[in-house]
């Protein structure tokens, strides 16, 4: 709204808990358009509107404490009725959630001279609560989060029902793969209030029964990579620790120089009979990386961080091509400014030997800058 002003004066605020609204005198009428006239009215301005005395807010259920109606209703009362701040308020109070429908009447106000505009808010069903009953299994919290419907918020059927799909998803993710899930809404229409009941029954969590590999692992034994693993035979399936696992030895394979390793998250089989999963890890193992390096110390261009490669990033070419660059900048902010940096690889008995050879070239020292045809800025 524009201005201040006192809402004492201008508004009236009616709660009807339930039926039909009803005016408090005559039925409200719809916006009117006032007669044109000469005088007020031109070909490039519209007629102004009755002057607004009051406005009456009614709404079929209680509205929220927190709903800023000073700062939504743009009509205002001592006003000509605008077309304009009509629509600004219906969509203002639309876009507030607050309310389905949204209607502004008129009504007649001889004793003040103009006309009592009615706001009319056909409210929402909010959702006043969401009920977990039977064997969960998982954390309340957890079930709670995963519901795209939420408390104190407006009821959404398309949302309460997802909250059924949201719920088997996370079942199964955490190893209930006979969870069962289904949705009630009680609705009190009085209040315009629900509650949303969903009833569980989580069933026995399945373990992990075998882990394996797609292809052999050697020269590792497949009992070594499983240890690096957070899962465990025989303990509950969690499809957020096998996801993690895989980058897990992905890691481990890379500190153990098998920079070009690689770890695919598990393909899982599940057995309903005896209610258990087993895993088997897509794998490349490839091979071993030993690194020469030819004309500069190794262990010092470690500590700079000039070769990216050996990181947990692992090892591929464009990693090699970064550290020549990495190199070869580094050497020439040390003067060398005419270094030359070249890499090349050998294969031998499934070992990867990467040499860099690099050739320093004289070191240059910066002795004087001069500027030429300083014609325009004075030297002193």
């Amino acid at each position: 709204m524009r201005g201040p002003r006192n809402p004492a004066l201008w508004l009236a605020l009616a709660l009807l808990a339930a039926g039909p609204l009803r005016a408090q005198e005559a039925p409200p009428q719809p916006l009117p358009e006032a007669p044109a006239s000469a005088e007020t009215a031109t070909p490039d301005q519209p007629p102004p509107g009755p002057v607004v005395t009051a406005i009456e807010v009614r709404s079929d259920a209680p509205l929220a404490d927190s709903l800023d109606l000073e700062t939504l209703i743009e009509t205002e009362v001592g006003k000509p009725l605008d077309p304009e701040d009509v629509r600004h308020t219906l969509r203002n109070l639309q876009a507030s959630g607050t309310a389905a429908e949204t209607e502004l009447y008129t009504r007649d106000d001889p004793a003040g001279g103009g006309v009592v505009a009615v706001i009319v808010f056909r409210s929402v069903v909010q959702v006043e609560e969401i009920r977990l009953e039977g064997r969960l299994g998982l954390g309340r919290e957890a079930l709670l989060r995963a519901l795209p419907q939420k408390e104190h918020e407006p009821l959404s059927e398309e949302e309460v029902v997802r909250g059924v799909y949201a719920l088997k998803d996370l079942y199964e993710g955490s190893g209930y793969f006979k969870a069962q899930a289904r949705v009630s809404v009680q609705t009190d229409e009085a209040r315009r209030r629900a509650v949303v009941t969903y009833t569980v029954d989580s069933g026995e969590r399945a373990v992990v029964r075998t882990v394996a590999f797609d292809k052999p692992v050697a020269p590792f034994a497949p009992a070594v990579l499983v240890r690096q693993l957070r899962i465990r035979l025989g303990e509950p399936y969690s499809r957020r620790l096998i996801r993690e696992d895989a980058e897990r030895l992905r890691d481990w394979l890379v500190r153990q120089r098998y920079g070009a390793a690689r770890v695919e998250p598990a393909q899982e089989e599940y057995d309903p009979a005896s209610n258990s999963v087993k895993l088997t890890y897509p794998i490349e193992i490839g091979p071993k990386i030993s690194l020469l390096v030819v004309g500069a110390d190794e262990k010092a261009l470690r500590r700079k961080g000039l070769l990216p490669f050996l990181g947990e990033a692992g090892y591929d070419e464009a990693l090699v091509l970064q550290a020549q660059n990495r190199i070869k900048s580094y050497y020439q902010e040390q003067g060398h400014y005419d270094v030359q940096v070249a890499s090349d690889e050998q294969r031998t008995n499934g070992e990867l030997v990467l040499t860099f050879r690099i050739e320093l070239g004289p070191e240059y020292t910066l002795r004087e800058i001069d500027f030429e045809g300083n014609q325009e800025v004075p030297d002193s």
